[in-house]
């Protein structure tokens, strides 16, 4: 399934853009991110546990904008590949989204 997710021009660097992702027994929310020119997307589901990083506040990254954060528990991702640097699910990562580019427009594939 291919979901449109915003105009590319409507993200920058250190941002992000939530969206969702339509299932057939329950929608999953995933994250856009910008970070040093690259796009990325995620599942927004701590692998700890399950819980959203970001308490519903679309801010997913750390104060200094190096990393990702998981606000429930501290853990600490990798904004290239989503790995777990730090926390209660080191070793594990974030589900990652593919993310392409067309005309203007971001999409991800799920």
């Amino acid at each position: 399934m291919k979901i449109k997710v915003c105009p590319a021009v409507d993200i920058q660097n250190n941002q992000s853009i939530k969206f969702t992702v339509p299932g057939e027994k329950y929608d999953r929310e995933g994250f856009l991110i910008k970070f040093k020119d690259k796009l990325k997307a995620f599942f927004n589901e701590c692998p700890h546990i399950g819980l959203a990083l970001d308490w519903d506040d679309n801010d997913f990254f750390s104060n200094d904008l190096t990393k990702l954060v998981c606000k429930n528990h501290g853990a600490e991702f990798n904004p290239h590949d989503g790995d777990c640097t730090a926390g209660p699910c080191t070793g594990v990562g974030l589900k990652p989204i593919n993310v392409s580019e067309n005309e203007g427009d971001i999409y991800v594939t799920v």
